[in-house]
């Protein structure tokens, strides 16, 4: 089964922009502001049942070329590997 998504940006700022990219049965947002944070929203359908599952993510993100983020994202990727 193969899905075309449909890709628009929706809105746009001095420094961030908003994605849309949608499907028949799913839907997925991407919020980008470089500088400070990325978000992601999920969305998935069913239109027989008229249901519908959302996940968000709201992530910061840090300068890692600064020593204490550094730090923090050496310490996430060592978690990640266990």
């Amino acid at each position: 089964m193969t899905t075309t998504w449909t890709v628009v940006v929706t809105e746009e700022a001095d420094s961030w922009s908003k994605w849309q990219l949608g499907g028949s049965t799913s839907q997925a947002t991407v919020v980008v502001e470089p500088r400070s944070w990325l978000g992601l929203a999920f969305e998935a359908r069913d239109p027989l049942a008229g249901r519908r599952a959302i996940y968000d993510i709201d992530t910061a993100l840090y300068d890692i070329s600064q020593d204490n983020p550094h730090e923090f994202a050496e310490e996430k990727r060592a978690l990640r590997r266990r």
